[in-house]
């Protein structure tokens, strides 16, 4: 555009009408050309940042979930590889309905710390 410009500023006179009239409507033309690839530039980058955020929320809602879940499951974990030891005394060990109870007590612990995470107004 600078070329046009200078082109349509300095020589003006030394030229023939029509080729100052091209180089008039050249030099509109790579004006506009100029702005249109401005504009273009400003929406891409505005879309950009659209779609990078609507992916982060995406993510931080996912990795909410597995962090709910894994809140909610650990409890029944760590019951679980306490019972699983292969030592003596522990409790429910000979007992019938060992693993009832065992089974109950980690379903109430889930229960509870899942109602603890919905109280908080998280899920």
């Amino acid at each position: 555009t600078s070329l046009f410009r200078h082109l349509d500023h300095s020589h003006r006179n030394d030229l023939p009408d029509p080729v100052n009239d091209m180089a008039a409507r050249l030099s509109h033309r790579a004006h506009t050309l100029y702005h249109d690839g401005e504009q273009l530039q400003a929406r891409t980058r505005l879309l950009q940042d659209e779609l990078m955020a609507k992916l982060t929320m995406q993510s931080n809602q996912l990795l909410y979930i597995l962090s709910v879940m894994t809140a909610v499951l650990l409890p029944m974990t760590i019951i679980s590889g306490l019972f699983g030891m292969n030592v003596g005394g522990l409790p429910l060990l000979d007992s019938p309905i060992g693993f009832w109870v065992v089974t109950a007590v980690s379903l109430l612990v889930a229960c509870a710390v899942y109602l603890f995470v919905r109280r908080l107004g998280r899920v």
